[in-house]
């Protein structure tokens, strides 16, 4: 189950996309509850984090340049960092938990984070990023594509048989 969160969702889930099923494994690190990696030993200036919201295993990149690397946890510009809008934070087409992934946002901006970098979409300013998890933070259970607040199961995978 995902839970959508634009009018647009139903179409993407309907493309067969996000339930293509995938090959279980084991990670080699697991990073859960906030845990960090210190990426100074592969000359990076910066850490992993652990933010969950977008799913269960979203990861982001802190580096001390201001810059976060945030994947999915947020997009911006109209069809996915497209033609319109690109400096105007959106939601995803899906995500876990809204309320979550506004407290890994507002987190980043109150570590100093001033760019955020996503996989659809940007850069945006950390004024637009927290602008954005304000609003999330401030979404009612119940409203029309809001839903996914109210007992959502969209972190349960759907596996696929192992190759043998």
């Amino acid at each position: 189950t995902y839970c959508v969160t634009h009018w647009w969702g139903p179409l993407f889930l309907r493309s067969g996309l996000p339930g293509e099923p995938y090959l279980p494994f084991t990670p080699d690190i697991l990073l859960q509850d906030g845990a960090t990696i210190d990426l100074s030993g592969y000359g990076i200036e910066g850490v992993a984090r652990h933010t969950p919201g977008h799913t269960a295993g979203s990861v982001s990149v802190e580096l001390g340049s201001g810059d976060a690397l945030v994947g999915d946890l947020i997009a911006s510009g109209v069809f996915l960092g497209g033609l319109i809008r690109k400096g105007h934070a959106m939601r995803p087409p899906f995500e876990d938990d809204p309320q979550a992934v506004s407290g890994e946002l507002m987190g980043m901006v109150e570590a100093g984070m001033q760019r955020f970098h996503m996989g659809h979409g940007g850069p945006l300013a950390a004024k637009e990023v927290r602008r954005h998890a304000l609003s999330l933070r401030n979404l009612k259970p119940g409203r029309k594509y809001g839903m996914q607040t109210v007992g959502c199961a969209c972190s349960e995978p759907k596996l696929a048989e192992p190759v043998k």
